[in-house]
C-alpha cells in the first residue's frame, strides 16, 4: 500500500539532495513548499509516495518527516534530534 510523506529540512541543498536520492529509486516525488500545517527551517520539503518512509535515503539534514493520512491529516513519524 502506498503512503505519502513528506520530509522537512534545515536548508534547501537537503531537499534537493533527498529529491535526488529518492528518484534514483524510482520514487515519485517532488520539492515544493512545506503545508501551512507545518513549520519549517527551510521554505522547502520533499513529498513523495512510497510504502515505507524511506527514512534511509533522506538527507541528514531533514527536520522532520511526516505522513500525509487518507483524511489529509499530517502525523509527524520522526525528528531529527
Amino acid at each position: 500500500v502506498m503512503k505519502e510523506f513528506i520530509a522537512t529540512f534545515y536548508t534547501h541543498h537537503g531537499a534537493m539532495v533527498t529529491e535526488n536520492a529518492l528518484k534514483k529509486e524510482k520514487i515519485e516525488c517532488k520539492i515544493m513548499p512545506p503545508p501551512r500545517e507545518i513549520s519549517s527551517s527551510c521554505t522547502s520539503c520533499v513529498f513523495y509516495k512510497s510504502k515505507s518512509d524511506m527514512k534511509d535515503f533522506i538527507d541528514s539534514d531533514f527536520e522532520s518527516i511526516y505522513e500525509v493520512k487518507e483524511n489529509k491529516k499530517i502525523i509527524l513519524l520522526c525528528e531529527n534530534e
